[in-house]
């Protein structure tokens, strides 16, 4: 019986999931400024400083979106053979 219901779960997880899962990630999200979205734009802006400045430690990237939208996006460079 236990088997059974694994291979249900192993049917459920490759075969039907996919098309109950109706929404999906866009390809390219469309862009919106910080306060079209309600956003401020100032605390970005600080949060993005101090991710540059090192605060949080080594952060490749950083995206935001609300509402279906792309807020902020920015990629940080680092060179991971100095660091170790």
């Amino acid at each position: 019986m236990r088997i059974n219901k694994n291979l249900q779960g192993v049917f459920l997880l490759f075969f039907v999931q996919p098309f109950l899962n109706a929404q999906q990630w866009p390809k390219k999200w469309p862009v919106a400024t910080p306060q079209s979205q309600s956003m401020n734009a100032d605390s970005l802006k600080a949060f993005d400083d101090a991710i540059t400045s090192g605060n949080y430690g080594h952060i490749d990237g950083m995206v935001i979106t609300r509402h279906g939208k792309l807020v902020y996006q920015k990629s940080y460079k680092h060179d991971y053979d100095k660091i170790w």
